[in-house]
């Protein structure tokens, strides 16, 4: 990635944070995805990253926490969603309570924008 970048410039990095993703319905938590097969490729990319800071090639010059939400107008349109995905899965519990709600659910995800400075290398 780095032999790409051109000295001096900017790279933006934006990741999501190891913590698990939460279904919300009205402001209420109805439980956690699970996504131990998206955390695994979270961490491996966050080590590269930080090895290149190590390493004097990249200067992390800034980084935002924040939160993104994913809108669904129903839970089974959730459950049509993460049912197409390869990364996250609904468990058994909140699986049976999306079923029931038509009306808005939102998913929301902890995420990490950081600014990188790229060094000549």
């Amino acid at each position: 990635m780095h032999r790409l970048c051109e000295p001096g410039g900017l790279l933006l990095h934006l990741t999501c944070l190891p913590i698990l993703d939460r279904m919300e319905v009205g402001g209420r938590v109805l439980g956690q995805l699970d996504q131990a097969a998206f955390v695994e490729g979270v961490v491996v990319i966050e080590r590269a990253v930080d090895l290149l800071v190590e390493e004097g090639l990249l200067i992390d010059e800034a980084r935002l926490e924040h939160q993104v939400l994913a809108h669904f107008s129903s839970g089974p349109e959730a459950i049509e969603h993460f049912d197409a995905s390869t990364k996250s899965e609904i468990t058994a519990g909140l699986r049976v309570r999306l079923a029931r709600i038509d009306r808005p659910v939102v998913q929301r995800a902890d995420c990490l924008l950081r600014r990188l400075r790229v060094v000549q290398g």
